[in-house]
């Protein structure tokens, strides 16, 4: 997780803004990936889920809500991608 001032940035009520960038960021970051049948998202969503319980937990409610989002997106990515096989055709 980030430092506490991170957290509190974030958090802030008028950091809807900056929790839309983190969350670009979170996207742009993952850099080229690769079939995995969803694997790898799953493991993202898991991953995000037990940042968004640490910063539930620690009172970082707003935070919290957008790494949940950012866990159920990866979800649904996930889900996405295990009904498409691209081998399938070749």
């Amino acid at each position: 997780m980030w430092i506490e001032p991170v957290c509190e940035v974030l958090d802030a009520a008028d950091g809807e803004g900056i929790r839309n960038g983190l969350t670009t960021e979170v996207f742009n970051s993952r850099g080229a990936f690769w079939f995995t049948a969803g694997k790898a998202e799953r493991d993202l969503a898991e991953e995000w889920d037990k940042k968004a319980s640490i910063s539930e937990n620690k009172g970082y409610s707003r935070l919290a809500q957008v790494l949940k989002q950012l866990a159920n997106s990866y979800r649904q990515d996930a889900e996405r991608e295990s009904k498409n096989n691209p081998y399938e055709s070749i």
